[in-house]
């Protein structure tokens, strides 16, 4: 297979048209148009177009994939955002506002000014007293032992996703018997 280029014109509408051209024996071909945006969009370090499939992070080694459902939590750091996987963390040059509203609809919610929480992998939500007597919320997670502070103004949200989350976990459990 040769070398391949795309013409992407945008029309007045808003719409995108991408044609496949190999410039080499000049053949047009059909074009997965998105396969090609998640292509151009894994460039930008996330695929933004629906559910999210994956983020792009680089390391020594050279840059991987990260699958959006195998995130438990994202924490800001900086000017990065920390993104934590069973077995470790990675840095990621975007930040939490940049994607908390595309992560809302994978069941991501936001605990604290500085976290986003994967709610597919919270085991609980505790809570304590802390030294000066006021009660504060924490999020424990399957698998790993990290802790996540909830802010008092995510508290109602955080409890209302986790209880959304259990229901339905219990009605896919119901329907599958």
């Amino acid at each position: 297979m040769g070398k391949h280029d795309y013409l992407v014109s945008f029309k007045e509408d808003g719409e995108v048209d991408i044609r496949g051209v190999n410039f080499i024996t000049r053949e047009a071909f059909e074009v997965d148009e998105h396969a090609f945006l998640k292509k151009l969009n894994l460039y930008k370090g996330f695929v933004p177009k629906g559910k999210p499939p994956a983020f792009v992070v680089s390391d020594r080694k050279g840059m991987r994939s990260i699958a959006v459902d195998e995130v438990f939590y994202l924490k800001s750091q900086d000017k990065y955002t920390v993104i934590r996987t069973v077995n470790k963390s990675d840095l990621l040059q975007l930040s939490l506002v940049e994607l908390e509203e595309q992560l809302r609809v994978v069941g991501f919610v936001r605990a604290n000014r500085n976290a986003l929480v994967n709610m597919n992998y919270v085991r609980a939500i505790d809570h304590f007293h802390s030294a000066s007597g006021t009660q504060q919320s924490i999020v424990r997670f399957h698998v790993i032992d990290d802790e996540i502070i909830v802010s008092r103004r995510s508290t109602a949200l955080m409890h209302d996703a986790f209880r959304e989350r259990a229901f339905l976990d219990y009605r896919r459990r119901a329907f599958v018997r």
